[in-house]
Parts: C-alpha cells; sequence; structure tokens
C-alpha cells in the first residue's frame, strides 16, 4: 500500500522488491521529520496497477527505514501526465487531455 504524500520529493519505499530493476544511487540518505537522516539503498522503477490502469512510478527510493511506501504527488503527475484531485472521499487520477 502507498501512502499519497503532496510534500515528498520522491516515491520512496521500504522494499526493494516492487522494483522492475534495482540501480544504485548517487541519493545516499533522505532528511526527514526535524532533519533526521535516514539511508538510501538503491532506487528503481516500479508499476502501480489498479483494476483500470497501470502507473509508472519512475525513480522510486529504496529507504529501508519508513514505516509507509511513500507516493510522490508531484513525481507521480509528471511520471503519468495526469492531475491528481482530493476530496473527502479520496483522491482521483485524471489524464491530461492533450489538444481538448
Amino acid at each position: 500500500p502507498w501512502v499519497v504524500d503532496s510534500g515528498a520529493s520522491s516515491h520512496m519505499s521500504s522494499l526493494d522488491g516492487i522494483l522492475l530493476k534495482r540501480l544504485p544511487t548517487s541519493i545516499t540518505s533522505i532528511l526527514v521529520g526535524k532533519a533526521n537522516s535516514i539511508p538510501v539503498t538503491s532506487y528503481g522503477h516500479s508499476i502501480l496497477s489498479t483494476k483500470t490502469s497501470n502507473f509508472a512510478l519512475n525513480n522510486v527510493l529504496v529507504v529501508p527505514s519508513i514505516v509507509q511506501n511513500l507516493l510522490s504527488v508531484r513525481q507521480f503527475t509528471r511520471d503519468n501526465h495526469c492531475s491528481i484531485e482530493f476530496d473527502a472521499f479520496g483522491f482521483l487520477s485524471r489524464s491530461f487531455q492533450w489538444g481538448a
């Protein structure tokens, strides 16, 4: 499961098993909370499958010590050429309609 995070700059997961391909990263750590640093071990790409679509998750950082997988709103909308709308029931992804 993923937690949608409008403040995350990258997607992050504690497990590298979700990655289609695991790659070494030049990012060695990320800052969380009140400037606490936690290690990043690798990165890669994945796919988030739903009943109606498959979404690209590019540049997923593997951060073994995080408790929840974080889905970066900014990265998700860039990767999938869409917008995300939030309401009282959750959120909805809408594809951009080019030329409309």
